[in-house]
């Protein structure tokens, strides 16, 4: 089963581990510049994770600023 929920700052480590494998170093966001948006926006990050591993394997992030 999978479910979607808002991510915590407990995720914030693996959400830039995922961010880096998926873009370019150009691209890719770092730790910090993730923590500082959810600061401001927790509700725009979303994540996926399979309960039977229950870990996050896919991040949401909507840009509806």
């Amino acid at each position: 089963m999978i479910s979607i929920t808002t991510a915590t700052a407990d995720d914030l480590i693996t959400l830039a581990d995922i961010e880096q494998i998926c873009f370019s170093s150009q691209e890719s966001a770092s730790l910090n510049t993730l923590k500082s948006r959810f600061d401001v926006f927790p509700n725009h990050f979303l994540v996926a994770k399979i309960h039977k591993h229950d870990e996050v394997n896919f991040i949401i992030n909507t840009n509806d600023y």
